[in-house]
């Protein structure tokens, strides 16, 4: 995802944009907005920026190269210091090991990383795996405890929690303390739709960015470049999403 492709949202990517240029960059970031009108995608283009070997800038603005080794990984999301945590289908006690780590079934670790190759290619398109309702404990842990080791590779890792009103409470807790306990050239970013079904000192811990429902043409012109809909169609559809283009 390039800031290019992002649809709108030009204010809040010149913001973070302004951030990485200035290396001014938050340790926690909450993007509070759907998918569809571009929580994930401004995520990503940030993590794909921070990341870029040689990032081209001109003034306040900044991009990555799409050319270097760090580009190409980031491209399809295979580049590790970039994460994504999302919600995971219900476990199963015959799914855990003897030391008690949930070991994923092989369709649920093949539908996710199905998921990730098309988030990849589109991030308005979401990522909710079969069953999916929450985040727990075990997969902040995990979060936790690959933050404490060095990185594999230069860059600033990033970590995106996608929805993340869907942690239980225990893994909610763990997260906060992830977020008291900040390494250095590590962001974590939380998207969600539901801000109040959060902690609140999660909340407080984090640069709170408000993702405004996008403008009624960009959807109808979304749904035009990705050929889904006749001109006619798209201009009567786009008023009833509501500015998600997932529900366009």
């Amino acid at each position: 995802m390039r800031w290019d492709t992002i649809i709108g949202q030009q204010p809040l990517q010149r913001m973070l944009q302004r951030c990485i240029v200035d290396d001014r960059i938050p340790q926690a970031l909450l993007l509070t907005g759907h998918d569809g009108a571009g929580t994930t995608a401004l995520a990503l283009a940030f993590a794909r920026t921070v990341n870029c070997e040689r990032p081209t800038r001109t003034g306040t603005a900044i991009a990555p190269c799409e050319e270097c080794h760090a580009c190409r990984q980031s491209a399809t999301l295979q580049h590790p210091n970039i994460r994504i945590i999302t919600a995971l289908p219900a476990a199963k006690e015959s799914a855990r090991s003897g030391d008690g780590e949930e070991q994923l079934p092989d369709e649920v670790v093949e539908e996710l990383r199905d998921g990730i190759r098309g988030l990849a290619d589109d991030p308005y398109s979401g990522l909710r795996l079969t069953n999916a309702t929450t985040i727990r404990i075990g997969q902040i842990r995990e979060v936790k405890r690959s933050l404490s080791l060095s990185a594999m590779q230069e860059g600033r890792r990033v970590v995106i929690i996608l929805n993340a009103e869907e942690m239980k409470t225990a893994a909610a807790n763990a997260c906060l303390k992830t977020l008291e306990e900040p390494h250095p050239d590590v962001t974590i970013i939380l998207t969600t739709s539901r801000p109040e079904r959060l902690l609140q000192t999660i909340v407080s811990r984090c640069q709170d960015l408000i993702v405004p429902p996008l403008d009624d043409n960009d959807v109808a012109a979304a749904l035009l470049q990705r050929e889904l809909c006749t001109e006619d169609e798209a201009m009567i559809v786009a008023p009833f999403a509501q500015g998600n283009l997932q529900r366009a």
